[in-house]
């Protein structure tokens, strides 16, 4: 690859480019992501070579009652990057951005509902991700992170 794949957080004028590049997202929601308080700019995360956008994640605020008491994490609603684009490290390098969006924030941790593909269980693994037994939820516990990395 040539040129340089530059990664940043969202931006107001990025919504018809993330729109386009995900044709499936409802508009009318995405457009009104930051009403309920739990998804901020910050939160999503971009991957652009030159103009065109070719990868995109994001992640927002959620509670969870761990070890008898309500936590604050970080989930991951979407990672998609552009077939082409794919095996580049791109979702790797949009999902280490979004943990480190999540850290900033105070979060113990992530969480994501893995996609249904062998290829997406093997990247969030190895991210460190695990399985919580009794649910398809994948957990990722950033004070265990480093060993994991």
């Amino acid at each position: 690859m040539r040129d340089t794949i530059v990664y940043r957080h969202w931006q107001p004028e990025d919504d018809d480019a993330v729109l386009a590049f995900r044709p499936n997202t409802n508009k009318d929601w995405y457009r009104r992501k930051f009403d309920d308080g739990d998804l901020e700019p910050g939160g999503i995360r971009l991957a652009f070579l030159g103009e065109r956008l070719v990868g995109h994640a994001m992640g927002e605020r959620t509670t969870l009652c761990i070890e008898g008491k309500v936590q604050e994490f970080g989930e991951v609603m979407d990672v998609f990057v552009a077939p082409d684009m794919r095996r580049h490290g791109i979702a790797i390098r949009l999902m280490q951005e979004v943990h480190t969006y999540f850290e900033r924030k105070g979060y113990r941790g992530s969480i994501l509902d893995p996609a249904d593909t062998e290829s997406a269980r093997r990247l969030y693994q190895k991210l460190g991700y695990q399985e919580i037994t009794g649910s398809n939820l994948l957990f990722l516990d950033f004070s265990l992170l480093s060993c994991y990395t």
